[in-house]
């Protein structure tokens, strides 16, 4: 009775053990994913950015020749 219950309990911490790496594993891959989605978004952002200072020079230039007109 002994041996089998040593043998349940060491079954049990090789599934924790198991279930454990697993999790890790999908865990380590959805921060993967969501690191790549913040340096896309980072990259995005960047490109707005400049395009909105592009922009507002743009503006900045035409308000300055209607007043010279």
């Amino acid at each position: 009775m002994a041996r089998q219950t040593g043998t349940y309990i060491v079954t049990l911490l090789i599934g924790l053990a198991g279930g454990a790496g697993i999790g890790f594993l999908v865990t380590q891959q959805k921060v993967s994913t969501a690191n790549a989605t913040i340096e896309q978004l980072k990259t995005q952002q960047t490109q707005i950015e400049t395009d909105f200072n592009t922009a507002n020079e743009k503006l900045s230039r035409m308000e300055a020749d209607l007043t010279k007109s």
